[in-house]
Formats: structure tokens, sequence, C-alpha cells
């Protein structure tokens, strides 16, 4: 019987041998794949890092561009309501006559009185619009 427990005993050594030159085969494996992944998520790690940076960098150089144009659009805005106001002429002392007064009464009424109180002769066709400004008032 000594023998077959010798053999026995041989048989399991080899299958626990095998097993575990197996497990350390699968632990080898493992770890190689755990170390790609490691420096795969130190390589992810500084990539998000650059585009943090680029992204930041970005915001800054947008909103000061915004900022800019902002600046820039609101002095063209500007120019542009002065340039449309150069022509405008407001009148003061006017009496109000007709609540439904239409712009073309007001703009009869206004040469009747620019003819009459000044030395210079305007028509109608000399107004390009004429409106009242403010509240109705009957004295």
């Amino acid at each position: 019987m000594m023998k077959d427990d010798s053999c026995l005993e041989k048989m399991i050594e080899n299958i626990v041998v095998k097993m575990k030159n197996s497990l350390l085969h699968r632990i080898e494996l493992l770890e190689a794949k755990l170390f790609e992944r490691e420096s795969e998520n130190v390589n992810l790690k500084k990539e998000l890092d650059k585009l943090q940076t680029e992204l930041q960098t970005e915001k800054v150089t947008n909103s000061e561009k915004l900022s800019k144009e902002k600046y820039n659009n609101r002095e063209a805005l500007y120019e542009l309501e002065q340039y449309t106001r150069i022509n405008n002429v407001v009148f003061h002392g006017l009496k109000d006559t007709d609540k439904n007064e239409t712009a073309e009464q007001t703009m009869r009424l206004l040469t009747d009185a620019v003819n009459q109180h000044t030395g210079i002769q305007l028509c109608r066709t000399d107004i390009d619009y004429g409106h009242r400004l403010g509240y109705f008032e009957n004295d």
C-alpha cells in the first residue's frame, strides 16, 4: 500500500503544482492588465488636465472677445442712434388741439408755425415725418 500512497501523493502534488502554475499565470495576466489600465488611467488623467486647461483658456479668451464685441456693438449702436437723430428737430409750444391728431396734421401745424414766426419758408415736403411727444394737453 505504500506504493499506492506514494503514487497518489505524487499525483496530488502534480495536480497542486499545475493548479498553482495556472493560478500564477492568471495572476500575472491580471497584473499585466491592471498595469495597462493604470497606465491608461494616468494618460487619460494627463489628457483630461490638458483639456481642462485648454477649456479654461478658451473661456477666458471667449469672455474677452465677447466683452470687446459687446463694447464695439454698444459704440456702433450709439453712433447709429446719433446718426439717425441728426435730422431730428424738436419744437416746443405747439398747442394741442385734437387728441386724435394725425402725423399729417402735426406736420401742417408745424410748417404753419415756422412760416408764421420765422423768416424761413418751410414746405410740407421739407419734413420726413412729424409726431407729438408726451401726453395730450388741452388748455
